[in-house]
């Protein structure tokens, strides 16, 4: 009789375990139908063009982050919210798990002394390097309206798992700076009604204020008695100098540029609006102009 080694695809779960709590990971292995490939880390190798092609029109797909994000996280977290307390403890233990591409910090606290966390992501995130672009991702800012939040999370745990094995996802860290904002209204997350797709609990702060009109009202250096949200997120705008800045909310099926409303003038308007245009087209249904949702309970929006 003749045995054969079986080879598997290497597989690696992140998972988040609390204080006293038991988790229970289930995970599926590959085999490997092709002979293993020669030794070296994937970090080496310079992506092609088509790499980088193949990897948008993945994440530009009908469901596309999420059957990327899933095929290295615990499904059982990615069908849920989670509340400020595990939100927090799932940055640390990121940066705790990939210290040399993380950095977390604190923007400030809201109007419940609550952090508001931005997570960097780059091969170098205690160094300022000024010559790379600095995209910033923020969700969250109506509380009710979670979904944004949860893609970031798990967006920036696809990031980390997968630096130095994905060629294309290395040489996008390597090459950017990213920085995560994934709840910039954690209070209003926190009062925010699980299965209750209608309901406005939460939208707002603690102060009941709509923090996305409250930035509209700030958008000059001049605060004018900005809410402690959207000074801190603000300070963090006016500090860094971002190339671009993506916004994830919820309630229509759309992109929109600058800031949703016309405020002031904006530089490089006509880029901003060929970024959303491209998004637009490449989204499986955003170009067809229904920005609604056929049940009429919120969608997504960026």
């Amino acid at each position: 009789m003749r045995r054969f080694s079986a080879q598997y695809v290497p597989v690696t779960v992140y998972v988040t375990v609390l204080d006293e709590e038991v988790v229970q990971l289930d995970f599926k292995l590959t085999r490997e139908e092709k002979s293993p490939a020669p030794k070296g880390p994937p970090a080496t190798q310079d992506p092609s063009a088509q790499e980088f092609q193949n990897l948008i029109k993945e994440l530009s797909s009908e469901r596309g982050l999420e059957r990327l994000v899933l095929s290295s996280a615990d499904d059982s977290n990615f069908y849920r919210y989670r509340p400020y307390k595990e939100l927090s403890e799932f940055l640390r233990g990121l940066t705790l798990n990939f210290p040399h591409i993380t950095k977390l910090r604190s923007l400030g606290q809201s109007v419940e002394f609550r952090t508001i966390w931005a997570l960097e992501i780059s091969n170098k995130p205690k160094e300022p390097e000024p010559a790379e672009p600095k995209i910033r991702f923020v969700g969250g800012i109506h509380g009710n309206a979670p979904v944004g939040t949860e893609l970031l999370l798990e967006f920036a745990a696809f990031l980390c798992i997968n630096y130095g094995k994905n060629s294309a996802i290395t040489k996008l860290i390597n090459e950017t700076k990213i920085v995560i904002v994934p709840s910039s209204n954690p209070d209003g997350r926190e009062k925010a009604q699980e299965r209750q797709c209608t309901s406005t609990a939460g939208l707002v702060n603690a102060h009941g204020k709509d923090l996305d009109t409250d930035f509209f009202g700030n958008t000059s250096q001049h605060f004018v008695d900005p809410q402690p949200e959207t000074k801190a997120l603000m300070d963090f705008i006016l500090e860094r100098g971002d190339t671009l800045s993506v916004a994830l909310d919820g309630g229509s099926v759309l992109a929109t540029y600058p800031y949703n409303k016309p405020v002031q003038p904006v530089e490089n308007e006509e880029t901003l609006k060929y970024l959303a245009i491209v998004y637009a087209n490449n989204h499986p249904t955003m170009h067809q102009g229904h920005p609604g949702c056929a049940n009429n309970q919120g969608g997504t929006r960026m």
